[in-house]
């Protein structure tokens, strides 16, 4: 049985949109989302969790392409998607709690 030829489709344009955005066009537009990093993580491991952006994308918007085809995007995260700062802090407040305790066995520590 003969193949058919393969169908061309022009590659949407990307940068600017939030990565869940883009993944979400490139799936309709009949195109693949890759980091470039073939060997490396998918881009959803890549880009959770945060405020991730398309900041480029290689063919550009408007290329036509076959369906199927890689989109090679760059992206940088704007802030956002996590709830702060989770680094400790060094050096560690002192809890004045356990020196209560220490100083006075048995008393109820200070709340």
């Amino acid at each position: 049985m003969p193949r058919s030829a393969p169908q061309s489709v022009a590659v949407p344009a990307f940068v600017g949109l939030s990565i869940q955005s883009a993944r979400g066009l490139a799936n309709s537009a009949d195109v693949v989302l890759t980091s470039g990093r073939l060997d490396g993580p998918p881009l959803g491991a890549l880009t959770w969790p945060g405020n991730w952006v398309v900041t480029g994308q290689d063919p550009s918007a408007g290329t036509v392409v076959e369906r199927g085809s890689w989109v090679v995007i760059s992206f940088e995260n704007r802030g956002g998607g996590d709830a702060g700062d989770r680094e400790p802090r060094v050096p560690r407040p002192p809890d004045r709690r356990l020196e209560e305790e220490l100083r006075y066995p048995g008393a109820k520590a200070a709340e």
